[in-house]
């Protein structure tokens, strides 16, 4: 799990996560309140990677985000450093974009 605040309204940090999963070639599965549900495809040895984007906004302008990624089988049992990529290229993405 990778986490980071961004000084920029709710709203915008939505869009961005949007933008960064569709450069990144992540598919958007559920948009639900403040919850983003991407999904990487799999391959060879992995059956792809569910992402999960919590959003927060503690303050007005202040925006707090929440990614994790895991395995889409439960019965896969080697994640290869996918999942910990997956998070950390979402973040370093989502400040490429919002820090501009």
């Amino acid at each position: 799990m990778k986490q980071s605040t961004f000084n920029k309204p709710n709203n915008t940090v939505i869009a961005a996560i949007k933008k960064a999963a569709k450069q990144m070639d992540l598919e958007l599965e559920e948009v639900s309140g403040n919850e983003i549900t991407l999904y990487h495809g799999g391959g060879l040895l992995s059956f792809g990677n569910k992402i999960t984007v919590k959003i927060s906004e503690s303050e007005p302008n202040k925006t707090k985000v929440i990614v994790s990624s895991r395995s889409a089988a439960e019965i896969q049992l080697i994640d290869w450093g996918t999942n910990e990529k997956l998070e950390n290229d979402l973040i370093k993405e989502l400040k490429n974009i919002l820090l501009k």
